[in-house]
Formats: C-alpha cells, sequence, structure tokens
C-alpha cells in the first residue's frame, strides 16, 4: 500500500514538473505540434543533459523498469540472439545503454530516431558505431525486426484528446508496416483518453487494445507494479 501511494504522488509530482506554455493551439497542423515537442526536448537536453528527466521520466528505476519489459521481448524473440531495433523517439540514447549493459550477449542492429536535432547530435558524437545509427526524424527509414517506443507518443501539448489518439493510431500503423516481427511500445492508461494540464496523454486501455487487434496484428499487454498507470503493448507480425 505504501508503495502504491508513493507511485501515486510521484505520478502527481511528474505532470506538475513539466511546464507546458500555452500558444500550442488547437488549430495548428501537427507539424507545428511537432516542432513545438522536438524544442522542449531541445531545451529540456541542453538543460539536463543525457539523463533521464530529459526525456521527461523523473526517476531512473521507472525509465528502466520500462526498458526493462521492451528488452526481455526484444530477447525472447530474438533469432538466436540476433536481431534489428529501430528505437522511435531513442532520446538521448537511454535505451542503447541499457541494452549494451544488461544485453551484452545479444547481437543488435540499432537504429535511433528522433525529432530533436540536439540529442540526435549527441548520439551521432557519443554513441555512433557500426551496429548503431541515429537518425533526425520520427519514422524508421527502413524496417526492423522490432519497432519499439518509450514513451515517444506520452507528451501532446496542446492537442485535444481525440486529435492525439487519432495521431497515435495513424503513427503506430505506419510503424507496425515497417515491423518484420512486431512493435512494441507503452502509453499513459487512464478510464478514458485524455491530456493533463501538464500536456501528459493518457489512453484508454480497451481502446488500444480493440485498435491494435483490429487493425494491426495480435496483441499483448503487459503491466509491472512500479508503473501502475502505464501499460506496454507487443503486436506481433
Amino acid at each position: 500500500m505504501l508503495l502504491y501511494l508513493l507511485l501515486a504522488l510521484q505520478s502527481k509530482r511528474d505532470d506538475e514538473l513539466i511546464n507546458v506554455p500555452q500558444f500550442v493551439k488547437q488549430d495548428e497542423n501537427l507539424d507545428s505540434f511537432e516542432s513545438f515537442v522536438a524544442q522542449t526536448f531541445n531545451d529540456r537536453f541542453l538543460t539536463f543533459g543525457p539523463q533521464p528527466k530529459a526525456s521527461m521520466w523523473f526517476s531512473k528505476t521507472r525509465q528502466s523498469a520500462r526498458f526493462a519489459k521492451i528488452a526481455d521481448i526484444i530477447a525472447e524473440c530474438s533469432y538466436n540472439g540476433r536481431c534489428s531495433v529501430n528505437d522511435i523517439g531513442c532520446g538521448y540514447g537511454g535505451f542503447l545503454d541499457y541494452l549494451t549493459y544488461h544485453y551484452a550477449d545479444l547481437s543488435i542492429s540499432y537504429a535511433g530516431y528522433d525529432i530533436a536535432n540536439s540529442v540526435i547530435d549527441y548520439c551521432v558524437k557519443q554513441k555512433q558505431t557500426f551496429n548503431a545509427q541515429f537518425y533526425l526524424g520520427k519514422r524508421p527509414k527502413t524496417s526492423a525486426d522490432f519497432n519499439i517506443m518509450s514513451g515517444t507518443f506520452n507528451y501532446a501539448p496542446g492537442l485535444t484528446a481525440e486529435r492525439w489518439v487519432a495521431y497515435l493510431k495513424t503513427e503506430l500503423k505506419i510503424v507496425y508496416s515497417k515491423s518484420q516481427r512486431g512493435l512494441i511500445f507503452n502509453l499513459m492508461i487512464a478510464d478514458a483518453p485524455k491530456i493533463s494540464q501538464a500536456g501528459i496523454a493518457y489512453a484508454s486501455l480497451q481502446d488500444i487494445l480493440s485498435f491494435c487487434q483490429a487493425k494491426l496484428g495480435h496483441t499483448k499487454m503487459f503491466d509491472d507494479p512500479l508503473l501502475p498507470h502505464e501499460r506496454t503493448f507487443w503486436i506481433k507480425k
């Protein structure tokens, strides 16, 4: 019970810590929305550097819990310990660091994508190798065994819940089409879709499951006691 209360307080604090400017209007197109989001993350990275807070993760423990679930799926479903991964919304490369440290025995061809140029510039200079490439953009250039998105759609300042859900589903369909083995992503979950005052987006669990099953493929859902308001989805090809 104490753990749940602490996590609930942390979730509330997360909303309060994010400063959401008010100039993103409902009638602006999604290019403007994405540009604003990119600039927000550019500013946060320049302020906080390569740490979870730069990507609006306010706890390394919770960030690691998200990464662990995604990495476990990849490890379990890889062919003989080999696979390719597109990380959409890679930020400063935190998931790559997690894979390198915890799954050194896997042979992974990794590609990270982000719309914030500051984090991509950092990753290209500090983390790029023959098997780890980074690109500026919101969608993968080529297919991969696994496309993963951790927290990629959690920030939606200035959008209505309805518009955000439509945007989310469009991107899921596009990225799923670039997945050879499947798509893994996580979302904040509430009883109904909503955007908090801080711009944090919440989806309806039943709506997302129904959409994924009907429009994409066989879908599994995972929860975690450390992440009571989140779910991870694994859509197989």
